[in-house]
């Protein structure tokens, strides 16, 4: 590449004085901590799965019920982690989040049973629940408009990363040093990487209130109260408009939406607990089995690339189109688990399989997140996606429980791979019926 073909490139990330746009930065801390959370609490639970069971006694209904009891508190708090990230900023819900998790994870040393393991992880959870995706979502879009689907994008590449690298390094270091020493190494690195990143990095507001607008747009006036003008005018003419979240939850556009997920949303927590425990049941070595959850995370990175790049490239009318192809992405992996992985050995047919959950959750991730602000805007995002975490919730802790609950009565997962086969086909189909909504006629935003 020439020196000039860099520069061009460097560019995108620039504002017009030739420095790099803050909102880039808060990118940066969403990846990183995105790597940290997704390998050591959403897809590392599936390394320490049987080492907790196996220790304790539990069957495996139990175990993933402590998974689920995670989400559900998750979900409970969702609504009062939104409005408290639009009240008080993300940068100080998210360094709550940090100080919790890490608290959480070193507490887990402690364990005796299964009440206090599920307090101390409950602990954890709060934090990764409360001060990670929510905040961080929050923070990049109100930093981007124009260029969200791509700040999306790269904010979240780093739970690919995490996905894909730390569940065998997971594996490797509970079979070194035992899972309660390995959880307080999680939780040491948790503030060591978090804190730092949480304070320098994240700003409390939008750009507007330091003298900026979105995207690194070139700001015309310094006063604050002109700008967040400006920004809103910027954003009506890319066809974004501010709603309160009373206004929202009073359209179509969300409610047909958010009844699709309800149905999609319990698919891949399932897979993503029972998928080691499945593949070591029919002899697969657990290092091997670690390292296909970490393949099905890799392969959400073109997903994620698909949901951001290409939101940014289509109409607010045409975005659900990748929803409802990350709900049939859902469905042909569930199809493929139930006509051909329970009924082979073989390893090619595995990772084929496996290949359709990672793209389905990978164009979820950045997709969901530029639907809905493009859809209602920025002010009030916070509040509106803690509230839609509320409503997805029983199918997010729910599938987990039955997938287990049907292995510990039958044997197997057939039954329950062929029931949320089902429930991805309604995701589909009901995406068909989203339209996006009208402008408020008066904003109260």
């Amino acid at each position: 590449m020439t020196r000039e073909g860099k520069r061009d490139w460097l560019s995108y990330f620039k504002t017009e004085d030739g420095n790099i746009f803050f909102g880039w930065y808060t990118v940066l801390v969403s990846s990183l901590t995105g790597l940290w959370q997704a390998g050591t609490w959403y897809y590392g639970f599936g390394a320490y799965f049987k080492p907790l069971s196996e220790e304790f006694g539990w069957t495996r209904a139990t175990t993933s019920a402590l998974w689920s009891l995670g989400r559900f508190e998750g979900g409970l708090e969702g609504p009062f982690g939104g409005i408290a990230t639009d009240k008080w900023g993300p940068r100080a819900i998210h360094f709550m989040g940090v100080v919790l998790s890490g608290l959480g994870f070193v507490l887990m040393y402690f364990t005796r049973d299964f009440t206090t393991c599920l307090i101390f992880w409950i602990i954890a959870s709060i934090g990764f629940n409360l001060g990670y995706a929510g905040p961080l979502d929050k923070a990049v879009t109100e930093w981007f408009v124009k260029k969200r689907g791509m700040a999306i994008t790269i904010g979240r590449l780093g739970r690919v990363v995490g996905g894909t690298v730390m569940p065998p390094i997971m594996t490797f270091l509970l079979l070194g040093y035992g899972w309660r020493i390995s959880f307080v190494i999680m939780g040491v690195v948790t503030w060591i990487i978090g804190l730092p990143t949480a304070w320098y990095l994240i700003k409390p507001r939008r750009p507007e209130y330091y003298g900026m607008l979105p995207d690194g747009e070139p700001a015309t006036t310094t006063d604050t109260e002109e700008l967040i003008k400006i920004g809103e005018e910027y954003s009506a003419s890319l066809g974004e408009y501010e709603f309160t979240t009373k206004q929202a939850f009073r359209t179509r556009a969300l409610w047909i939406p958010e009844i699709a997920d309800f149905f999609a949303a319990g698919i891949y927590p399932a897979v993503a607990v029972h998928l080691i425990p499945f593949l070591t049941d029919r002899g697969v070595d657990p290092v091997l089995a670690a390292a296909v959850t970490g393949f099905m995370v890799f392969m959400s990175t073109p997903g994620r690339i698909i949901g951001g790049v290409v939101a940014d490239r289509l109409s607010t009318k045409n975005i659900k189109y990748l929803m409802m192809g990350s709900n049939l992405c859902y469905a042909i992996g569930m199809l493929l688990m139930v006509t051909l992985v329970t009924r082979s050995q073989s390893m090619i047919s595995i990772y084929i399989t496996i290949a359709f959950f990672g793209l389905g959750i990978g164009i979820r991730t950045t997709a969901k997140p530029a639907m809905v602000s493009r859809f209602f805007g920025r002010k009030n995002y916070g509040t509106i996606t803690g509230v839609q975490a509320l409503i997805i919730l029983p199918s997010q802790i729910g599938a987990p429980i039955f997938a287990g609950w049907i292995y510990d009565i039958t044997g197997s997962y057939t039954q329950a791979f062929t029931t949320t086969l089902g429930l991805a086909v309604i995701g589909v189909v009901l995406y068909i019926f989203a339209k996006p909504p009208k402008p408020p006629v008066n904003s109260e935003s």
